[in-house]
């Protein structure tokens, strides 16, 4: 999930190309659902040059209907901004963002 997220941040223009993506901790047991699986976790980040690490709240919803796969990733807290929560100061007690500041999705038509 890291490398996946890593790769979708790079293009984005509010991610520093300086930056990266190092792991995804699981803070919550995944859940599947009607043909999603859910993973909540919190993203461990860095710049380069530095051992600094921050974390960012994120969620990746996978589905699969039939011939249809789509996902949605949400990654980092917009109302509070990137690098306010060092992996030190990491909590993980489930409260997920209300505005995300990364949104990355693949909803595809229905293949015929």
């Amino acid at each position: 999930m890291a490398r996946l997220l890593e790769c979708l941040l790079l293009r984005d223009e509010n991610w520093n190309e300086y930056w990266w993506v190092d792991d995804v901790l699981p803070t919550a047991v995944p859940v599947l659902l009607d043909h999603q699986l859910q993973l909540q976790g919190l993203m461990i980040w860095s710049q380069k040059g530095t051992s600094k690490e921050w974390v960012e709240p994120c969620l990746m919803r996978v589905s699969e209907n039939v011939d249809v796969f789509s996902y949605e990733i949400l990654c980092g807290d917009a109302l509070r901004g990137l690098g306010e929560v060092t992996y030190e100061q990491r909590r993980m007690n489930g409260a997920l963002p209300e505005q995300w500041g990364f949104v990355f999705a693949r909803r595809p038509s229905i293949a015929r």
